[in-house]
Parts: structure tokens; C-alpha cells; sequence
């Protein structure tokens, strides 16, 4: 599996199947997995440093992965940009596409209804909660027990930490210790220069989406 179908996975309530990101952070966090998938696909280039790093398609050869090669197409079709529009622009319908990949290979299943009886409705409750289960352990024993990230559970520690929802992992009263933890793995052998660079990407994103949202709300009222 991708970090974005990962995230999402991890992101998804088993019993009922909501997708327990808030709506500042679907964005943000999803483009952030999407282009993680692309750099250890070795699809992209990151250069240049914090706001200034810039995204380039390197290999345009696609992988067989619906997502993974969804995003190929999307940079492809808009050229070299900013690492935080390159996370914005995968991130744009990047939960549908990772659903429909999940249900696909039969990790989750897909349930319509209507809300109050007018307003559609679509869940996507976890089939088999062993693997989420078991990746959710893996990230709990890093953050709160000081096992080492590896290199799938550090970019889901990076952006849950990043994306503010290091509480989809470890309870409420644990969140600030895995914070700090979380910023220790940060700076692991797990972590290319390239990887810390798309992270610190969906973190400007989501700051920038937050403030903006706040800005918003404080105008109408």
C-alpha cells in the first residue's frame, strides 16, 4: 500500500467508516501522502529550501498504481511549481480517488445513504481492521515507546503531525509527548531530504488553510 491509502486508511473510523479528518486538513494531508508516493517512486525532484522548494517531475513512466499514477498525470499536465501548490493540487479530490482504490483491493467497503433523508451520504467502514490495526501499533510503539520509524510509519508520523491529527494514533492525554517524540523522528535515517521537504510542504499548507479559514470566519461575523 501507498502512505496516502496508509493515511487515509489509518484516517477512517472502522466501525462507521468517517473519514475523521477535519475539512482544513483533508487537503493538505492527502496532497502531502500523494506527493511522498511520488518522491520514494522516484517520480519527482525537490530543490531549493522551506517555502522556496520547488517540485519537478522526473519520470513520467507510470507505476500501475491508480493513485500513484493519477498524481504523475497531475504534474504532468502543469509543469515545474512551489512544493505547498504541488501538496494543494494533489490533495484536490485525492480522497475519492484513494477510497475507490481502497475499495478495490477490498480494504474497505463503500456505503450510500442520505443524511436527514435529503443530503447524500457515502462512509467507507474498514472490512478487515488488521492491518490498520497492526500499522496503528507500529506508529503507537515509535511515539510513545521510542521504537524507531521506518520508512513507512515515519512519513505517516510526519504527516500526522504535520496535518495536527497525531490523535487518530494515541489518546487525547498522550498527544503533546508524541508531538515531541514525533519531531525527534523527524530527523531520522528513515527521512530523505526530499521527504522532510513535502511534510514541512502540507505543514505551510495547512497553517496557510487554518489562517485563512479563521480570517474568513472573523470577516462574516
Amino acid at each position: 500500500m501507498t502512505v496516502a491509502e496508509d493515511f487515509l486508511l489509518l484516517a477512517t473510523d472502522p466501525r462507521d467508516g468517517r473519514c475523521l479528518l477535519g475539512g482544513t486538513a483533508v487537503v493538505p494531508a492527502l496532497g502531502g501522502a500523494n506527493l511522498l508516493d511520488l518522491i520514494m517512486a522516484e517520480k519527482v525532484e525537490l530543490t531549493g529550501q522551506k517555502s522556496k522548494a520547488r517540485v519537478s517531475l522526473t519520470n513520467t513512466e507510470l507505476t500501475g498504481n491508480p493513485v500513484i499514477d493519477g498524481s504523475i498525470q497531475v504534474l504532468q499536465a502543469k509543469g515545474p511549481m512551489r512544493a505547498q501548490a504541488a501538496v494543494k493540487l494533489l490533495g484536490k479530490k485525492a480522497k475519492e480517488t484513494i477510497y475507490d482504490d481502497l475499495v478495490k483491493q477490498g480494504e474497505v467497503r463503500r456505503v450510500s445513504s442520505k443524511a436527514m433523508g435529503v443530503f447524500p451520504l457515502t462512509r467507507h467502514p474498514v472490512i478487515d481492521t488488521v492491518r490498520r490495526d497492526s500499522l496503528r501499533q507500529q506508529i503507537q510503539a515509535s511515539l510513545m515507546f521510542e521504537l524507531d520509524a521506518t520508512k513507512r510509519t515515519g512519513p505517516l508520523i510526519g504527516l500526522l503531525a504535520a496535518s495536527g491529527k497525531l490523535q487518530l494514533v494515541v489518546d487525547r492525554p498522550e498527544v503533546r509527548k508524541a508531538k515531541a517524540r514525533a519531531k525527534v523522528l523527524a530527523e531520522g535515517d528513515w527521512a530523505s531530504d526530499e521527504v522532510r521537504k513535502a511534510i514541512q510542504a502540507a505543514n505551510t499548507l495547512l497553517m496557510m488553510t487554518v489562517i485563512t479559514a479563521t480570517s474568513a470566519g472573523s470577516s462574516s461575523s
